[in-house]
């Protein structure tokens, strides 16, 4: 796990927006590759960030399509793409950008496919999209699944359409943070912390936290759940047992507001509806 320290801090020490089951395999694929730690490249590493942008962004008439499929993540490392795929908002945002600047797009239709992800980015590339939708028509079309921080960027657009099988919602935060401080005990190792500030290496692996930490990491948690809530509730009327971190499928989802219409047409097929 030492051999991938951030994506490890990403796992065990972040608040995340991602589907509970998928953090697991990824877990499990992290923990996994311990002491394999071998140099490896990636089609992602020395890509020019116009390059990117065109993998995920396309026009078609009037109507841009942007692909948002796998784990959402902001500048996403070459290994983690590698690991479990995903989609770095950076990207994303280049591409909202250009579908706001293109005076030929009226339409835009996020092809969401994704978890969720990570917090950091989400709600900038969420407001990014809400500012959108102010000038341009924002769909999401959710075919398969949109959770946690992908519901949070399809919950900005205008028109959240999605297949009545899709998985949509987990509206909720949570962090894991690793104990390894029996591990190493039993192993027969010890950690000397030297450390400047009270709450410095708060949360670190190899020793237990404490209830004044956990009460500073539940806040944290607490705080982005109120903004993921707020932003959701922005345009969309949902009610608070909705918001609680389970998902729906679409066929619920459109009864519970947080979708607003059922679709079974393809990608190509639902863009199309949308050409002048």
């Amino acid at each position: 796990m030492h051999a991938y320290p951030r994506l490890a801090a990403k796992l065990f020490r972040s608040p995340l927006l991602l589907d509970a089951g998928v953090r697991w395999s990824f877990e499990t694929a992290l923990l996994a590759r311990m002491g394999a730690a071998v140099a490896q490249s990636s089609a992602m590493e020395g890509k020019a960030p116009d390059s990117r942008t065109a993998d995920i962004y396309g026009t078609f008439q009037n109507v841009a399509i942007i692909r948002i499929d796998g784990v959402i993540d902001k500048r996403m490392l070459a290994l983690e793409a590698e690991c479990f795929g995903g989609v770095d908002l950076e990207v994303v945002d280049e591409a909202l950008k250009q579908a706001e600047y293109d005076r030929a797009i009226t339409h835009v239709v996020l092809d969401i496919h994704s978890p969720g992800g990570g917090v950091t980015g989400t709600p900038e590339t969420a407001a990014r999209i809400a500012r959108l939708a102010k000038v341009k028509e924002v769909h999401a079309f959710v075919n398969c699944q949109a959770c946690s921080a992908a519901y949070w960027l399809a919950s900005q657009a205008d028109v959240i359409a999605a297949a009545p099988s899709a998985t949509v919602g987990s509206i909720g935060v949570y962090m894991a943070l690793l104990d390894e401080s029996r591990a190493l005990e039993m192993e027969g190792y010890s950690v000397n912390l030297i450390k400047a500030g009270k709450h410095k290496a708060m949360g670190a692996s190899f020793q237990k936290l404490t209830n004044e930490e956990r009460a500073i990491f539940q806040g944290q948690v607490d705080s982005i759940y109120a903004d993921f809530k707020k932003a959701v509730t922005a345009s969309r009327r949902i009610a608070a047992s909705t918001m609680q971190g389970q998902s729906f499928d679409g066929k619920t989802a459109l009864a519970l507001g947080l979708v607003d219409v059922l679709t079974s047409d393809s990608l190509e097929e639902y863009a199309g509806r949308l050409l002048h």
